[in-house]
């Protein structure tokens, strides 16, 4: 932990997700726990999601009154969720004797830039939070947010508050931020579909930031790319018991090959463009704001792609096929999985060995992807957990002692053992812009948040990154029939 510039006293940056927020309880918990902090001696600033699934709701509320609402205008509405959250927990916060304040991202001083639904941090200017920080003031900040040099809200993004986090944790000059989630730290796959699964007790920048781009929701990729930029380290805790859990931070230059984890995702679909010229329409998409992950194509006779996410595409590729001169049809239902670790693609055994797996399981694998840290699998999206699991037996054999932290999480999660708020089944919510479809799933797309310094105060950090982009060495397309539209559904034909 850093020391303030002014006050001497060491300063905690820490961000709650939404299942922290989600009952009266669990704020009043979470108030309990930053009190906590207070009571020590310490300084504090956190970060806060929207409660549960209000972000859900928000853009459910938005669709009723228009198909495509103005993206401007779903910024301003879906902002509102964290800001709930954060002047809730400030309340909560008085109520036990500790003062407390809330501010937007705007009044934190979070300047962004980029379009609706996609902003970019562009830098923080940190007096105001400085300010209350120096008057033992705990400090909720709205995540999620800012406001460009125009004056405008926007918002980061789905999973914008833990780069809201590590922003401010680098603009304050903390060596530490802290992410607090529901489950205690980063596991080798996820707890709800592998039981067995470990807890990691400290992952690379690199290694995270792959779990994180093909599944793993536990930390959003842009706020891995920000704290490897910059030297921060991130834990990831449990908020009923903040202890231990996973640290990210910078390891060793050199490891040995291994696997870490495995990483999963539903509501995948390819979508296939015939005829068209791969460059040609990869550029279209792109530039109208979809970012395809995994492509493949034969020039001249079709183009086929990877979308995240349930956001209509009609409009979208109908555009771009229209343009092209081409149809284009969408395979639904499949969802991916990715085995994650260190040199992976130096030793041929570990792709054989997840083909094989995948193989034996009677899995029919539409795509693989494949870099130097992860091979990642395309499949029927009923067959993703069955795939996670028969993984993990295979490449990530259960531990000889149980971990520690997990039974002492266990004693202490008090209300947090209710279950959160959930969206009703079925649920759709409209794309935040007519030209992102896929803003949800491609977040990782994005160009990481930066936050230029301010000259002569030390509190602040200069920061600035590329985009960070999952690269894709080998793309294997499933075998097809020379009609490129065979065995898919045809979403002109709906």
């Amino acid at each position: 932990m850093s020391e303030l510039v002014a006050g001497g006293a060491a300063l905690v940056v820490r961000k709650y997700g939404g299942s922290s927020l989600s009952t009266p309880d669990r704020v009043r918990s979470v108030a309990r726990a930053l009190a906590d902090l207070v009571a020590a001696g310490r300084r504090v600033v956190v970060v806060v999601s929207a409660m549960g699934r209000a972000t859900d709701r928000l853009l459910a509320v938005a669709g009723e009154y228009a198909e495509r609402p103005e993206p401007r205008e779903v910024d301003q509405l879906t902002a509102t969720g964290e800001q709930v959250s954060a002047a809730v927990l400030a309340v909560a916060l008085g109520d036990l004797g500790v003062r407390a304040c809330s501010l937007t991202g705007d009044q934190a001083g979070i300047v962004v830039t980029g379009r609706p639904g996609a902003g970019v941090i562009e830098r923080i200017d940190t007096d105001r939070v400085l300010g209350r920080l120096r008057r033992w003031q705990v400090v909720v900040v709205a995540g999620f947010q800012g406001r460009t040099r125009d004056g405008d809200l926007l918002t980061l993004g789905r999973g914008g508050s833990d780069t809201t986090a590590v922003a401010l944790a680098a603009a304050l000059g903390s060596a530490d931020c802290e992410i607090c989630t529901d489950v205690p730290g980063v596991h080798t796959a996820d707890p709800r579909a592998v039981p067995g699964s470990r807890r990691l007790p400290e992952v690379s920048y690199d290694v995270m930031a792959e779990l994180a781009g093909n599944g793993a929701k536990v930390l959003h990729p842009r706020s891995v790319a920000v704290a490897e930029r910059h030297g921060v380290r991130v834990r990831v805790l449990h908020s009923a018991w903040p202890v231990a859990g996973t640290t990210v931070a910078a390891l060793p230059l050199e490891e040995p090959h291994r696997v870490v984890g495995i990483a999963h995702e539903r509501d995948l679909r390819l979508v296939t463009l015939h005829p068209a010229r791969g460059a040609e329409a990869l550029a279209l998409l792109v530039e109208r704001g979809l970012h395809p992950d995994v492509q493949s194509w034969q020039d001249g006779r079709g183009f086929r792609f990877a979308v995240r996410g349930r956001a209509p595409l009609r409009a979208l590729v109908d555009g771009v096929a229209g343009e092209l001169g081409a149809r284009w049809s969408v395979e639904e239902d499949l969802g991916a999985v990715s085995l994650v670790g260190v040199g992976l693609f130096d030793d041929r055994r570990y792709l054989t060995g997840v083909l094989r797996v995948l193989a034996d399981l009677g899995a029919p694998v539409t795509t693989v992807t494949t870099s130097s840290s992860r091979f990642t699998a395309v499949l029927p999206a009923d067959l993703v957990e069955p795939a996670v699991r028969a993984l993990h037996e295979a490449f990530l054999p259960p531990p000889t002692t149980p971990d520690p932290v997990a039974a002492e999480v266990a004693d202490h999660l008090g209300d947090f053992a209710r279950p959160p708020d959930r969206t009703p089944a079925g649920f759709v919510p409209p794309p935040a812009t007519p030209g992102a479809v896929a803003d949800r799933a491609s977040d990782r797309l994005a160009a990481a948040d930066v936050v230029p310094p301010r000259a002569g105060s030390a509190a602040d950090t200069a920061l600035s990154s590329p985009d960070r982009v999952s690269p894709a060495d080998v793309v294997l397309p499933s075998p097809t029939s020379a009609d490129p539209s065979a065995d898919v559904v045809a979403e002109e034909a709906r």
